[in-house]
Protein backbone atom coordinates (compact mmCIF):
# COMPACT_ATOMS: atom_id res chain seq x y z
CA UNK A 1 0.00 0.00 0.00
CA UNK A 2 0.96 3.47 -0.85
CA UNK A 3 0.78 6.29 1.58
CA UNK A 4 -3.14 7.12 2.97
CA UNK A 5 -4.09 3.28 1.77
CA UNK A 6 -3.73 4.30 -1.88
CA UNK A 7 -2.88 1.20 -3.69
CA UNK A 8 -0.85 -0.21 -6.67
CA UNK A 9 -2.69 -3.86 -6.65
CA UNK A 10 -4.49 -5.16 -9.50
CA UNK A 11 -6.69 -7.78 -8.52
CA UNK A 12 -8.10 -10.49 -11.59
CA UNK A 13 -10.99 -12.93 -11.58
CA UNK A 14 -10.44 -16.47 -11.89
CA UNK A 15 -14.27 -18.18 -12.85
CA UNK A 16 -13.34 -21.36 -12.08
CA UNK A 17 -12.84 -20.85 -8.55
CA UNK A 18 -14.94 -17.82 -8.30
CA UNK A 19 -12.47 -15.90 -6.49
CA UNK A 20 -10.78 -12.57 -6.67
CA UNK A 21 -6.56 -13.09 -6.64
CA UNK A 22 -3.89 -10.66 -6.38
CA UNK A 23 -2.40 -9.66 -9.61
CA UNK A 24 1.07 -10.56 -9.86
CA UNK A 25 2.14 -7.28 -11.39
CA UNK A 26 0.95 -3.91 -9.52
CA UNK A 27 0.98 -0.79 -11.32
CA UNK A 28 3.76 1.32 -11.51
CA UNK A 29 1.58 4.14 -9.79
CA UNK A 30 -0.34 4.16 -6.62
CA UNK A 31 -3.42 5.51 -7.08
CA UNK A 32 -7.15 5.50 -7.28
CA UNK A 33 -10.09 6.36 -9.96
CA UNK A 34 -7.76 5.84 -12.65
CA UNK A 35 -9.94 4.84 -15.79
CA UNK A 36 -9.30 1.84 -17.69
CA UNK A 37 -9.43 0.85 -20.99
CA UNK A 38 -8.85 -3.27 -21.65
CA UNK A 39 -8.30 -4.64 -25.16
CA UNK A 40 -7.82 -7.97 -26.08
CA UNK A 41 -3.80 -7.72 -25.24
CA UNK A 42 -3.56 -4.99 -22.43
CA UNK A 43 -4.98 -3.01 -19.96
CA UNK A 44 -4.03 1.16 -19.97
CA UNK A 45 -4.88 2.50 -16.71
CA UNK A 46 -5.47 6.52 -17.43
CA UNK A 47 -5.04 9.31 -14.43
CA UNK A 48 -6.97 8.91 -11.50
CA UNK A 49 -5.48 10.40 -8.00
CA UNK A 50 -2.31 9.81 -6.57
CA UNK A 51 -2.88 11.59 -3.17
CA UNK A 52 -6.22 12.91 -1.91
CA UNK A 53 -7.71 15.69 -4.50
CA UNK A 54 -4.94 15.25 -6.71
CA UNK A 55 -5.07 14.33 -10.31
CA UNK A 56 -2.46 12.89 -12.40
CA UNK A 57 -1.95 12.49 -15.99
CA UNK A 58 -0.02 9.44 -15.60
CA UNK A 59 -0.61 6.94 -18.81
CA UNK A 60 0.85 3.16 -17.83
CA UNK A 61 0.26 -0.16 -19.76
CA UNK A 62 0.05 -3.77 -19.07
CA UNK A 63 0.64 -5.75 -22.11
CA UNK A 64 0.02 -9.45 -22.08
CA UNK A 65 2.98 -9.55 -24.39
CA UNK A 66 5.52 -8.66 -22.20
CA UNK A 67 3.51 -9.46 -18.86
CA UNK A 68 5.20 -5.74 -17.92
CA UNK A 69 3.56 -2.55 -17.07
CA UNK A 70 5.17 0.04 -19.04
CA UNK A 71 4.38 4.00 -19.15
CA UNK A 72 3.44 6.17 -21.93
CA UNK A 73 3.00 9.33 -23.30
CA UNK A 74 1.44 11.73 -20.67
CA UNK A 75 -2.59 13.10 -20.86
CA UNK A 76 -2.15 16.53 -22.04
CA UNK A 77 -4.04 17.62 -18.13
CA UNK A 78 -4.54 15.78 -15.03
CA UNK A 79 -7.88 14.20 -14.61
CA UNK A 80 -9.83 11.65 -12.33
CA UNK A 81 -12.91 9.63 -12.13
CA UNK A 82 -13.47 10.24 -15.88
CA UNK A 83 -14.91 7.53 -18.38
CA UNK A 84 -13.67 5.74 -20.98
CA UNK A 85 -14.57 3.85 -24.35
CA UNK A 86 -12.89 2.02 -27.05
CA UNK A 87 -14.34 2.14 -30.65
CA UNK A 88 -12.68 0.55 -33.54
CA UNK A 89 -9.74 0.31 -31.49
CA UNK A 90 -9.33 4.21 -30.85
CA UNK A 91 -9.87 5.02 -27.11
CA UNK A 92 -11.66 7.77 -25.78
CA UNK A 93 -11.93 9.50 -22.80
CA UNK A 94 -14.70 11.55 -21.49
CA UNK A 95 -16.02 13.36 -18.20
CA UNK A 96 -13.46 13.76 -15.39
CA UNK A 97 -12.45 16.38 -13.11
CA UNK A 98 -9.46 17.98 -12.70
CA UNK A 99 -6.92 18.62 -9.42
CA UNK A 100 -8.98 21.90 -9.30
CA UNK A 101 -11.83 19.76 -9.08
CA UNK A 102 -13.39 21.64 -12.51
CA UNK A 103 -16.04 19.63 -14.17
CA UNK A 104 -15.27 18.65 -17.90
CA UNK A 105 -16.88 17.96 -20.91
CA UNK A 106 -13.95 15.92 -22.65
CA UNK A 107 -10.23 15.58 -22.44
CA UNK A 108 -8.98 17.54 -25.17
Amino acid sequence: LARDGITKKVYHYKPESQQWEEFLQPMPTARYYPTIISTQSALTACGGSTDIGVSCSTVEVYTTETSQWHTTDLLPVTFRVMSSATINNTAYLLGGVTTDDERTKTVP
